[in-house]
């Protein structure tokens, strides 16, 4: 496990509710955080999709009040979930979990270290996301 706080943005949170795999976080991390604005985009998601209650329960768990945003992250314009997930970084020294492009380059600027990127394997668990299940051997 990894001895750093993560804060996810939506898009992987939603991304590993739809696999059924928000437990990958947990094995990944110390501790996973969810800012409030996060937790209102994934809700906006919709009935319909798959996962998306246990998603909300596992993500509620984890809800933190949302921050003053300065300057520096307001004027990227990006989603309210980036914007606070970049906020906490920076007052708490976190791991942004972040999936869009303009937020990763956001987060390079302040210096802030990337947790997991959607769109890469997690690391140290190569064929987690893909199988379903921890790699053999």
């Amino acid at each position: 496990m990894i001895a750093e706080t993560w804060v996810i943005n939506a898009s992987p949170l939603i991304l590993l509710g739809k696999l059924g795999r928000t437990d990958l976080l947990e094995q990944l991390a110390k501790q996973i955080m969810v800012p409030q604005a996060v937790l209102l985009e994934v809700a906006s998601g919709g009935a319909a999709d798959a996962g998306l209650g246990d998603t909300l329960a596992w993500a509620r768990n984890r809800v933190i009040d949302d921050v003053f945003v300065p300057i520096s992250i307001s004027g990227w314009d990006l989603g309210a979930g980036e914007s606070q997930v970049l906020a906490h970084c920076l007052l708490g020294r976190y791991r942004a979990v972040l999936d869009d492009g303009e937020a990763r380059a956001a987060a390079k600027v302040h210096f802030l270290a990337p947790g997991w990127q959607s769109g890469r394997h997690p690391p140290r668990t190569e064929g987690w996301i893909d199988s379903g299940c921890p790699p053999s051997g």
